[in-house]
């Protein structure tokens, strides 16, 4: 399962993460034979959502895992209280067009 979710993120396939910190979740999309809507707890109790077949039955799945690992590659805490980084929006963007630009990218609120 770990290494399923380390491909998607090698593969660019973690294509949105932005924060909730008011509900206290990561909403993210991952691109897999479909794209599926991920739920990460950002309390630590680590109460994960994917609609996906894997996820129903183990409540488990490589698109929780690779949100997770999206995170930590980049030195983010999924318990959001225990951040030491801000809080970031991530969406993919075009290879065109820059980091930080209005367009998407990584965004520190």
């Amino acid at each position: 399962m770990i290494e399923e979710g380390r491909q998607l993120v090698n593969q660019d396939r973690v294509l949105k993460v932005i924060p909730n910190e008011n509900e206290a979740i990561w909403r993210a999309e991952v691109l897999d034979d479909e794209k599926y809507i991920v739920i990460l707890d950002g309390t630590g109790k680590e109460e994960d959502i994917c609609r996906c077949i894997t996820w129903q039955q183990k409540s488990y799945c490589p698109h929780t895992v690779a949100v997770e690992l999206f995170l930590r590659d980049h030195d983010v805490v999924r318990a959001m209280a225990y951040s030491k980084k801000p809080l970031f929006h991530y969406v993919v963007t075009p290879k065109s067009w820059t980091k930080n630009s209005t367009f998407g990218g990584y965004f520190y609120v």
